[in-house]
């Protein structure tokens, strides 16, 4: 009996010795492609990174922010496929000139440096609409951020979106404020369907998006 259960436990080692060594020999072996077949392949996969490449840039939004030249940002955003391009009120009209027969929208930012009446963010409103922007970036006014007076903030809201009419309206957060402070704002917004929240870039920023609901999307600047 103790033979018996001795050539078992022997057989039973070969065998998996056997196995191990199956799996290892069929590991190094590997697939062989012929030299076509390689260069379709390569040539496949660099049209599938291409495609999401250009996914990414079809969202993405050109900012002349940083004191770029408007006709050299237009072009760029024309060849990269831009969803839009984000310019001040005086800037409206040239851009509208060289993105003639585009894709590219004109998103105009109103209110400034955020310190204006909500009336006058209203007036630049409709007259960037004249102008030709379809969308419209409202700056929240900071002193409101920093006095926690979010009902004046939903009245600048109001004020802007009744301006644009049935054009996009984004609500951008100029500075980092505290998430809770930037949470309550997202809530507003979904309230009041706001088409985009715009912040900037933050580590955790993304999280902000459990606050949007009811088809407001979060827009980060500053990448």
């Amino acid at each position: 009996m103790a033979k018996q259960e001795h050539q078992t436990l022997e057989l039973t080692k070969e065998k998996g010795e056997t196995s191990r060594e199956a799996r290892a020999k069929n590991a190094s072996i590997g697939y062989y492609l012929s030299r076509v077949d390689a260069e379709e392949y390569r040539l496949y996969k660099r049209r599938k990174k291409l495609a999401e490449l250009s996914a990414r840039l079809a969202r993405s939004v050109a900012d002349m922010a940083t004191g770029e030249d408007i006709q050299r940002l237009c072009e760029r955003a024309v060849r990269l496929k831009q969803s839009a391009i984000k310019v001040p009120l005086s800037k409206v009209s040239q851009a509208k000139y060289y993105l003639t027969g585009s894709q590219v929208a004109i998103d105009c930012v109103v209110g400034g440096n955020g310190e204006t009446l909500g009336r006058v963010k209203a007036f630049e409103a409709r007259l960037a609409k004249r102008r030709g922007a379809k969308e419209i970036t409202l700056r929240v006014t900071p002193s409101f951020m920093d006095c926690c007076r979010y009902g004046e903030i939903r009245k600048e809201i109001r004020l802007v979106q009744r301006a644009a009419g049935r054009i996009k309206v984004k609500v951008w957060v100029d500075k980092a404020y505290s998430p809770t402070a930037l949470s309550r704002v997202a809530r507003l917004c979904s309230e009041l369907r706001v088409n985009y929240f715009c912040v900037p870039y933050y580590e955790g920023c993304e999280k902000l998006k459990l606050d949007l609901t009811g088809g407001c999307l979060l827009e980060v600047c500053g990448v």
